[in-house]
């Protein structure tokens, strides 16, 4: 007796007289189990990724002195992070095309007439996205006494990376008072 498969106990072989051709229905649906499968696989890998990253980010905040539970509120932590790296807050703004971007996601219908302004709209937030990340990142490394390469591309375009070097290694907080360069002062 053949080995019993997951896929074939949920998708039992059709009748043989069936005037369905089998091979096209069996493919189809081995296809779309593959697909499935990636997904979930995809999804898993992801929420590993952003696990890991909220950890990495609450030793970020705890060496900088904050709150690690910061970490864990979707737009506060980008305050905070705008607080530790010594930038002003209206770099938030900038991230109101990602939110209007969500919002269009969730509650537009996309259509083949506004698909090139849909298009324009979500490259547009990744590029303001990536900009407040990257200026960020600049000033997160600079207060952890790294270099400014190191906070574009590990904390800027590569976060899931740097953020762990910060939050797990030696990286130690420089108070505004040790830094050579005076970044603009945080009111409290």
């Amino acid at each position: 007796m053949p080995p019993v498969s997951l896929y074939h106990v949920l998708f039992p072989d059709p009748p043989v007289n069936s005037p369905v051709d089998v091979s096209s229905v069996d493919h189809t649906v081995n296809v779309l189990y593959d697909l499935v499968l990636v997904g979930l696989t995809m999804g898993v890998i992801a929420i590993i990724f952003a696990v890991l990253a909220v950890i990495a980010m609450w030793q970020v905040f705890r060496k900088a002195h904050q709150h690690g539970w910061a970490a864990l509120v979707p737009i506060y932590n980008v305050v905070v992070l705008l607080r530790i790296g010594r930038r002003s807050p209206y770099w938030l703004l900038l991230l109101a095309p990602v939110v209007l971007n969500t919002v269009i996601q969730l509650f537009a219908n996309v259509t083949a007439t506004n698909l090139s302004l849909y298009g324009l709209l979500s490259l547009i937030t990744y590029g303001c996205g990536l900009a407040v990340s990257i200026v960020t990142g600049r000033g997160v490394a600079a207060v952890f006494g790294r270099s400014g390469t190191f906070g574009v591309w590990a904390l800027g375009v590569f976060p899931f990376v740097g953020y762990p070097i910060l939050g797990f290694g030696r990286a130690q907080y420089l108070p505004a008072e040790s830094l050579l360069v005076g970044p603009m002062p945080l009111s409290r």
